[in-house]
């Protein structure tokens, strides 16, 4: 009998152990992309505006992704465009999103040279507070504006 009861406990505290993690994700309301709000780069937050890296995701399932980098070296490889992208959510979750480019325009810091964006996509996981882009060697962080002020130590 001790041992049933045992076993018993042991799989109720395991199904527990197993469940926290996904209701501590849920960010207080569940996923909760935010739309029409811009999601800052984390080490971009106390840049001047202009020079933030975002990605804003808007209602009607397009978005802008603002990439800026300029070069202190060679200025042919400053990188400054914006892509308007289209995005669908890759699970009933809606936890993650899938980008995939629509058009491109070049900021006045980008070289001619530079192309080759046709094929950009971005994967992200979602939440309310922040979306994280996730591939090649890690993966980048961005905060939502308006979490951003709840944090204000944040960067500092």
């Amino acid at each position: 009998m001790k041992k049933r009861l045992c076993l018993i406990l042991t799989l109720v505290i395991i199904t527990v152990l197993a469940v926290i993690p996904f209701t501590a994700c849920t960010d207080n309301g569940g996923y909760a992309l935010q739309t029409d709000k811009k999601y800052i780069r984390e080490s971009d937050i106390n840049q001047e505006t202009s020079g933030q890296n975002y990605v804003l995701f808007r209602t009607d399932g397009t978005g802008e992704y603002k990439y800026l980098y300029i070069s202190s070296m060679n200025s042919d490889y400053n990188e400054d465009y914006k892509i308007n992208f289209k995005y669908v959510y890759a699970d009933s979750d809606k936890s993650t999103v899938i980008c995939l480019f629509d058009s491109i325009q070049f900021g006045k810091n980008h070289p001619n040279n530079i192309t080759g964006y046709y094929d950009w996509s971005k994967m992200f996981t979602v939440s309310k507070h922040v979306v994280c882009s996730v591939g090649g060697t890690g993966y980048t962080m961005y905060i939502n504006e308006d979490f951003i002020k709840e944090i204000p130590n944040f960067g500092e």
